[in-house]
């Protein structure tokens, strides 16, 4: 959503909290990366070949200095001196670092230097710096549109918590940065997006001596990531298994419908024993692409036909995750006491508590969640697409305060999805919010509804008898 209409809408819902005397105490910020290449290069050939050129501005990602490795700055040490220039200026030209990557523990730890060597994003990166033309992408890649959207996003949080609501520090130090928590899923594109994000947030102007901020976006391992879905969770494969069995049994005719209106994507997959459900979603991530990127859609092809394929994914995919409670949450039900913690953490006036934590993730990390709080309204989650978890508390009257006399707090937790603000109808019921006002949940029946979503036994809860092959893409 654009800058200034989403600040319009969030205008009135800021003089209304002003007037109820509630006070922003902590925002959590769950992110989609931005736009990218598509993660299959199955249509490569067949969808616009300047999709795979749009990859001109340079990664932040070399603040994880360790993944370009020597070979890398060997290179750029060659290059400098076939143009006369010392390897150690040519160095200090790199792009400045404002976020180093902690993988699964401190940077430069022995337990981040142990994941990092088995991390898909470094070898993702080390690929990217083999390519013969710096502005090629590969697949599945932040895309220069996608860093712009995260910028603009982060235009877009600094305008509402810096600007307006004066949360936030104007300049970014290295005191004022410990208010703020990064983390993302081991993925290029979603580091990449967070790094972008902060650099809209606080641009180069808004934040001292960049290099020694070390602010530190913290990674997982894959085996210890809760922000997506895992395929290797039995119980999980066997329940979306089953809901993508019967989808394919009920609607084989409008699948094949679909399918023949893109005669020349589809004779792509000849040969192959892709579903009809994965071609799908294959054309749909193509298109899609194309159509985040700014770019023109292959004739014939309109935006209604994304629609319509976009359609078709929710309904073969996405309902699986608001199907049954216990497939939304095997699929991100571990992630909401982490997201659930910084609010918690505020609301006790814990003095170590931070003013916002932002996590980076997937369609496959909004999506879900959503569903698990029953807030899905049937729409695919776009690029850069963000809920927000606003931790909102009761202000205490001035004379009270001069006088000493205590008063208990109460706390709300009000959740917004791209700049709107979204009723979770578990709080909607009475007593679970701020009267008159069903989108400020208390902090109470919010964190039941975080209890009721994680799984007790996550590992016990995934154990199942039957053993499937999961077919979603």
């Amino acid at each position: 959503m654009h800058l200034l209409q989403t600040l319009a809408q969030l205008a009135a819902h800021y003089a209304a909290m002003s007037a109820l005397d509630l006070e922003l105490k902590h925002v959590a910020i769950v992110h989609r990366h931005g736009a990218r290449t598509p993660t299959h290069s199955s249509l490569a050939g067949l969808v616009s070949p300047s999709l795979y050129q749009q990859c001109n501005l340079t990664p932040f990602l070399n603040a994880i200095q360790r993944v370009g490795d020597l070979q890398h700055q060997a290179n750029i040490a060659k290059e400098a001196a076939a143009r006369g220039v010392l390897a150690d200026t040519a160095l200090r030209m790199l792009p400045p670092a404002l976020t180093r990557v902690a993988f699964g523990g401190p940077s430069g730890s022995a337990k981040s230097n142990s994941h990092l060597a088995a991390s898909r994003t470094v070898e993702q990166l080390k690929s990217l710096l083999t390519k013969a033309s710096a502005s090629s992408c590969f697949s599945g890649q932040l895309t220069d549109a996608g860093k712009l959207m995260m910028v603009e996003l982060g235009h877009e949080l600094r305008e509402l918590y810096v600007e307006k609501q004066r949360f936030l520090p104007q300049v970014l130090d290295s005191r004022t940065a410990r208010s703020i928590y990064l983390r993302s899923t081991d993925y290029l594109r979603t580091i990449e997006s967070l790094q972008f994000l902060v650099h809209g947030l606080y641009p180069p102007l808004k934040r001292q001596a960049p290099n020694a901020l070390n602010l530190q976006i913290h990674v997982r391992p894959h085996s210890d990531e809760t922000m997506y879905p895992h395929d290797d969770c039995a119980t999980l494969a066997v329940e979306i298994k089953r809901f993508r069995d019967a989808f394919r049994a009920n609607n084989a005719r409008r699948l094949q419908t679909t399918l023949a209106k893109f005669p020349t994507l589809t004779r792509a997959f000849d040969g192959t024993n892709l579903s009809d459900m994965n071609k799908i979603f294959r054309i749909y991530d193509a298109l899609q692409s194309l159509d985040g990127n700014g770019l023109p859609l292959p004739p014939g092809v309109t935006k209604e036909h994304i629609k319509e394929l976009s359609d078709l994914v929710i309904d073969q995919w996405g309902r699986a995750f608001t199907s049954k409670d216990a497939v939304a949450s095997l699929a991100v039900g571990r992630f909401f006491p982490e997201l659930a913690a910084p609010l918690v953490a505020a609301a006790r006036g814990d003095p170590k508590a931070t003013k916002m934590s932002i996590f980076s993730g997937h369609d496959t990390t909004i999506l879900p969640m959503l569903a698990s709080l029953k807030a899905f309204d049937g729409e695919f989650p776009g690029y850069a697409s963000h809920l927000r978890f606003e931790l909102l508390q009761t202000k205490r009257p001035f004379w009270r305060r001069m006088l000493g006399i205590a008063q208990p707090r109460q706390d709300y937790v009000r959740m917004s999805y791209n700049g709107k603000a979204r009723v979770i109808p578990a709080c909607a019921a009475p007593g679970n919010h701020f009267p008159g006002q069903p989108e400020l949940c208390t902090l109470e029946a919010f964190m039941a509804e975080v209890e009721r979503i994680a799984p007790k036994n996550y590992t016990a809860a995934c154990m199942s008898p039957i053993r499937v092959v999961p077919d979603w893409d």
